[in-house]
């Protein structure tokens, strides 16, 4: 979780200090809830997501 950047971590001394990026956990929040929105969403012009021309502009 520290490599994709949810949380950050600060030394000081011996110990270290974990706190919660705020700013990348509500990107990843609206990255999942898109993709559960799309889950179930037939794709309105009968393609695969992986493999549709029109992905790039889907909402």
């Amino acid at each position: 979780m520290e490599n994709v950047g949810l949380f950050d971590r600060e030394r000081q001394g011996m110990s270290v200090y974990y706190s919660l990026n705020y700013e990348a956990l509500e990107e990843y929040r609206r990255l999942l809830d898109f993709a559960f929105e799309h889950a179930s969403t037939p794709c309105p012009y009968g393609y695969d997501c992986r493999s549709c021309p029109n992905s790039d502009t889907c909402v």
